[in-house]
């Protein structure tokens, strides 16, 4: 049977999902509430669950090739900047076991052009005001006064999913007390203050920060995390200042003071992270959700979007020959919860061990593999 799937949401998990329905046979329409799609974020990992994923929508070459491969982080001591020792890839490693990193633009831009190349209809400028489903499809209304109409919806629209809203009810979600400054800045800027390192970690007691390169080194990606009682909403876009930024690393070496210090203050942003609590059913009827609407999660194992992808290839699967939508997505739903819950509560646990107070003197002990790594959507 023939399906024609609604996705609320162009972002990493959306378009995604078009691609994996799209080669599943399913006719799919995305829908994105900004009005062009441009600049997205900052870097992003693609963790070895991750570019599973991607190779299963047929993409892991090219995420490979947009990509950098981080096989060494070295870990410093937060006060003193003492070296405290490097991460090393396992023992026989393939490509596919690799963390790499990219700009999430260049990884939104190829999953657009693919969706679009697939065959998938994507709409800018829809943002969503409601959504009713009855027996033989669901219909959407947007905020332009467009309408569409399809056999089943899929809401991929982030932390605070209207979509979630309408079929759970409103519920806020868990501020975690834990700030993030973050910043992407050509390479050249602070040149003289690279070392030769991949990817490099500065950990102490309640903060931790990273910075790594992306597009083949010539932008460096800056991430500090911190405790605070900072309130506002999760907004990637809300200025920072280097004020405010050396204010909650106070104490930090001289290496982390200088960084900061170069980033052009127009380019320094922050926002406080949240988190939801696992849920049993991310489905109603004909209604699913996907990525963060279903399950968002803290970064410490930088796994979110790769949850969104594992989603979207599940998805697909499930739908491909399914003899209602309904049947699909209940497949789709019951194959993912148990995964999406097991990780949400492993990044909790490992934000945990990142921010606590003898994290360094850990570090020195061990580095262990997260098991939540070695899944692979494609067996």
């Amino acid at each position: 049977m023939a399906f024609h799937i609604l996705i609320i949401g162009g972002g990493i998990g959306g378009l995604s999902a078009a691609i994996a329905l799209r080669r599943a046979g399913v006719s799919v329409a995305v829908y994105e509430r900004a009005a062009q799609f441009g600049e997205a974020g900052a870097g992003v990992t693609m963790t070895p669950p991750g570019l599973r994923a991607m190779d299963a929508l047929g993409l892991g070459e090219e995420v490979i090739a947009l990509s950098d491969n981080v096989a060494r982080t070295a870990f410093y001591q937060w006060d003193t900047g003492e070296f405290i020792k490097t991460s090393e890839p396992a023992p026989g490693a393939t490509i596919m076991d690799q963390v790499r990193v990219l700009h999430r633009t260049d990884l939104h831009k190829l999953l657009l052009e693919r969706a679009v190349a697939a065959g998938a209809q994507v709409h800018t400028g829809h943002a969503l005001a409601d959504f009713a489903q009855d027996a033989q499809g669901v219909s959407a209304r947007f905020a332009n006064g467009q309408t569409a109409r399809g056999d089943a919806l899929i809401g991929a629209d982030g932390l605070r999913s209207l979509v979630r809203g309408a079929l759970l009810g409103l519920e806020a979600p868990r501020r975690t007390g834990i700030v993030a400054f973050r910043a992407l800045l050509p390479r050249v800027l602070v040149a003289d203050l690279m070392e030769d390192y991949e990817s490099k970690v500065d950990v102490g007691a309640n903060a931790n920060f990273v910075r790594y390169t992306v597009r083949h080194g010539q932008v460096l990606n800056c991430v500090g995390l911190a405790r605070s009682d900072m309130g506002g909403e999760e907004n990637w876009s809300t200025p920072a200042t280097r004020a405010e930024f050396k204010a909650h690393f106070a104490g930090w070496n001289a290496h982390v003071y200088a960084l900061i210090d170069r980033i052009p203050e127009h380019m320094l942003f922050k926002w406080p992270l949240f988190d939801r609590d696992p849920i049993a059913e991310w489905r109603v009827g004909r209604v699913a959700l996907l990525g963060d609407a279903a399950h968002p999660m803290l970064p410490f194992l930088g796994i979110g979007a790769t949850m969104a992808q594992e989603d979207a290839v599940v998805l697909g699967a499930s739908m491909a020959g399914a003899p209602s939508v309904e049947q699909g997505l209940a497949a789709y739903v019951a194959a993912r919860q148990p995964r999406a819950a097991e990780v949400t509560h492993a990044s909790r646990a490992q934000g945990e061990w990142i921010m606590g107070k003898g994290v360094a003197d850990a570090f020195r002990q061990e580095l262990k593999r997260n098991p939540v790594m070695d899944y692979d959507v494609r067996r």
